[in-house]
């Protein structure tokens, strides 16, 4: 699994890790019952990072879609268009 896989599909990771963990413990003579993963984080900040471009076009629409200052609604002649790098047109 990629790192962004990892952070996309956690139940994939949880069942990955549950099996591994399953018959290394059962040649040790225990079983697993549950096993929930928490959180995922890394000591350079990569995981963090891969966030940044999304938290930005997040914060762009949002500042778009506040009232001006003088407290009317922007007028939504050309709204920008904010595409996550992931999604793809096809």
């Amino acid at each position: 699994m990629t790192v962004t896989d990892l952070i996309s599909d956690r139940d994939a990771l949880q069942q990955n890790v549950f099996d591994d963990a399953k018959s290394v413990m059962a040649n040790m003579g225990l079983e697993i019952d549950v096993l929930q993963i928490s959180e995922i984080t890394d000591a350079s900040g990569y995981i963090d990072s891969l966030g940044v471009p999304e938290q930005q076009r997040v914060e762009k629409d949002a500042a778009w879609l506040a009232p001006t200052p003088s407290g009317r609604p922007r007028t939504p002649k050309c709204p920008p268009v904010s595409r996550s790098p992931s999604a793809s047109a096809t």
